[in-house]
C-alpha cells in the first residue's frame, strides 16, 4: 500500500513508459534493498542467528533482494497495466461520443438546409424549367429526390 501511495502521490500513473521504467527501476531496487536489511536485521538480532553459528551471507540476502524486486516488478506490472487498459477504455469512449457528436451535428446541419424555405426555392426554380427545358426540369426533379432521400 504503501508503493501505491507513494506513486498516486507523485501521478506516476500519468507518465509515458519510459520514464516510468527508469524511476520504477530504482524505486523497485531501492524497496526491495530496504525490505531486505530490515527482515535481515530481524532474523540476526531478533530471533536468532543462523543454526550453523555463521552468519547468512551475501549471497542469500542477494537472492532474496532479487526475489523481493521480482515481485515488485509483478505487482508493478499490474496496477500500471490496469490503469494504463482503463485510459486506454476512456479514450475510446470518449472518440465514439465525438463521432455520435460530429453526426449528430451533420444531421443537424442537412436538417437546416431543408427547411421549408429551400424546398419553396428549389421547387419553384424546377417549375421555371419545365417551361424551358423539360428535360432538365426532370434531372433536376431527380437530384432533388436524390437529396431529400439522402
Amino acid at each position: 500500500h504503501g508503493l501505491r501511495y507513494f506513486i498516486r502521490a507523485r501521478q506516476w500513473e500519468q507518465l509515458a513508459p519510459l520514464p516510468l521504467l527508469g524511476r520504477l527501476l530504482a524505486l523497485n531496487l531501492a524497496l526491495a534493498v530496504l525490505s531486505q536489511v530490515i527482515i535481515w536485521s530481524l532474523i540476526v538480532w531478533v530471533v536468532r542467528p543462523a543454526p550453523t553459528g555463521q552468519p547468512y551471507g551475501w549471497g542469500q540476502f542477494a537472492g532474496y533482494v532479487l526475489n523481493v524486486n521480482f515481485v515488485l516488478w509483478l505487482w508493478c506490472g499490474f496496477y500500471f497495466g490496469w490503469h494504463y487498459l482503463r485510459r486506454y477504455k476512456q479514450a475510446e469512449v470518449v472518440k465514439w461520443k465525438l463521432a455520435a457528436d460530429v453526426r449528430e451535428a451533420e444531421i443537424r446541419t442537412l436538417k437546416a438546409q431543408i427547411n421549408p424555405h429551400f424546398l419553396f426555392n428549389g421547387l419553384s426554380n424546377i417549375r421555371a424549367l419545365v417551361l424551358e427545358d423539360p428535360a432538365r426540369a426532370r434531372v433536376m426533379m431527380t437530384h432533388l429526390s436524390d437529396l431529400l432521400r439522402y
